[in-house]
């Protein structure tokens, strides 16, 4: 397929993964890995008040494999991926590619996971911000919409006593 197909693909897919290792709670301030890790059941579901839905309490080994899953997406290596596409001549692609950043960098950040040193470093912060604000006084719409997208995702990864 064509290069649009396949990025339209990644994405959605690669937000699914999220969402999977997150247990479906993407963006929840309620995920805490360590607090379901430490709860064992002798029965794998239980069964709540709203209209007989059940709700599954993951055993432990789920949890380390989904907190491994996170650990894994949250490496220098995807977020280089994410910064190529953000690049994007596509503006879903871009629009794609920014939400999953932002889902992942508050994902990790909820569940203790570092975030790769090229956003937390004063050197990687320094290049990241030249870099965005380069794009963002670009006359042309997609390099600076770039740039607007790398300073938020930025101003995103800083711990919230430097913001």
């Amino acid at each position: 397929g064509t290069v649009a197909e396949k990025e339209s693909f990644a994405l959605p897919l690669a937000q699914c993964i999220l969402s999977f290792a997150c247990n479906g709670k993407i963006l929840s301030k309620s995920i805490s890995i360590n607090s379901v890790a430490s709860r064992e059941s002798a029965k794998p579901k239980k069964r709540t008040r709203n209209k007989g839905t059940a709700t599954r309490l993951l055993a432990p080994r789920e949890v380390v494999s989904r907190e491994r899953i996170l650990r894994l997406l949250a490496t220098s290596d995807v977020f280089g991926a994410i910064l190529s596409l953000l690049h994007s001549m596509w503006d879903r692609t871009r629009e794609l590619a920014y939400e999953f950043a932002c889902d992942l960098i508050n994902q990790a950040t909820l569940a203790s996971i570092p975030l790769p040193s090229s956003l937390l470093s004063a050197d990687g912060q320094r290049s990241w911000r030249a870099r965005s604000f380069h794009l963002s006084s670009s006359p042309r719409q997609r390099e600076a919409d770039t740039g607007s997208r790398m300073l938020a995702l930025l101003f995103t990864a800083l711990p919230a006593n430097e913001r």
